[in-house]
């Protein structure tokens, strides 16, 4: 755990260095003027980043650099107000979908993880205002994905506050009011807390699928999931075991029970025929969307030796996706709690 408690102090100096001048200047743009472009974030904040180990912050850092110009009617809008909420009517800049894969059962520092690098204040920060975030469950209790909605929906609204990395957080209109944006961003962060508090008893739940294959192709299929490549980036990250298990394919069967994965090729040479395969292949269109893993290893691959990491590789590359991941921290603390039992 220890790399993110270096992010969190690299996080304060950031804010300490923005504050005493070398970033962000207190208070400015003081106004939005007439004729002004859209903007996008200093670059401080995430070349900083990006000199450091942590792949996660790496990954929402992208996306950083399109530009964004306020949305007054976005900025107005409440939790709930139909189908856009926080969202800019004409403009789509960036969609996270986060998928939580609960059907393996989590220990405690699982769940920690899940909320404290995920869904932490810190992290949401580098996202961009407008973006918007999505979570599902992949809960793996029948055999149909496309039943699953999300449990969270919303675009991040614009926070009013001087210490963001977004010049467009700091704008207040005549219009507007900087305790009223404030309140909004606080809200937006309460309603994000109250969606990663539902997996706080994934520790006592176990499914009888795990369909990821079928999650991801339902995200390029099902439009209200509004997951389209009008976004001007995705991204879509995994929190899972990888365990892909359902009627039509099983790495439980083919990775887990045999304690070495085949080669990608064999994988797929496994299906009785090429169409069953392809009928598992997500259509994303244009602007394919980046992959980031987080690698639940510790019960099936504690040594990464399997073979199951470069099975989804390869599989995100010839849909024309960039896979990047990170591991478990705590496989010694898991093992002791298996061990107990």
């Amino acid at each position: 755990m220890s790399k993110y408690k270096n992010f969190i102090l690299s996080v304060f100096a950031l804010a300490f260095v923005y504050s005493c001048g070398g970033g962000v200047v207190e208070g400015e743009p003081k106004s939005w003027k007439n004729g002004d472009g859209p903007v996008a974030a200093e670059s401080a904040y995430c070349d900083a980043i990006n000199q450091g180990d942590q792949p996660y912050e790496k990954f929402l850092c992208m996306g950083s650099e399109v530009k964004r110009i306020p949305d007054l009617t976005a900025d107005k809008n409440k939790w709930g107000d139909g189908d856009l909420g926080w969202c800019p009517p004409q403009s789509k800049y960036g969609h996270y979908f986060v998928l939580v894969d609960s059907t393996e059962g989590y220990e405690e520092e699982q769940f920690a993880l899940l909320i404290n690098q995920m869904l932490a204040k810190q992290n949401l920060e580098i996202i961009g205002p407008y973006d918007k975030l999505s979570i599902i469950k992949i809960a793996g209790q029948d055999e149909q994905a496309v039943e699953l909605d999300p449990i969270f929906a919303q675009c991040k609204p614009r926070s009013g506050t001087n210490s963001s990395m977004y010049s467009i957080d700091r704008y207040v209109d005549r219009s507007s009011n900087k305790r009223a944006m404030e309140q909004t961003y606080n809200n937006y962060l309460t309603q994000v807390t109250e969606a990663g508090s539902q997996f706080s008893d994934l520790g006592e739940t176990t499914g009888t699928f795990s369909q990821i294959f079928e999650q991801i192709k339902e995200l390029g299929r099902k439009k209200t999931l509004d997951f389209g490549s009008n976004y001007a980036y995705r991204k879509i990250i995994i929190f899972s075991d990888l365990m892909q298990h359902s009627k039509t394919t099983s790495l439980i069967k083919d990775c887990r029970d045999k304690k070495k994965c085949p080669s990608y090729e064999e994988y797929k040479k496994t299906f009785a025929n090429e169409k069953d395969w392809e009928n598992l292949m997500p259509k994303f269109g244009i602007n394919k969307p980046d992959v980031f893993v987080y690698y639940l290893q510790c019960r099936h691959d504690q040594d990464l030796n399997i073979g199951l990491l470069e099975i989804w590789e390869q599989y995100f590359e010839e849909n024309g996706m960039n896979m990047s991941y990170d591991v478990e921290s705590s496989c010694e603390d898991i093992f002791k709690k298996v061990d107990q039992t």
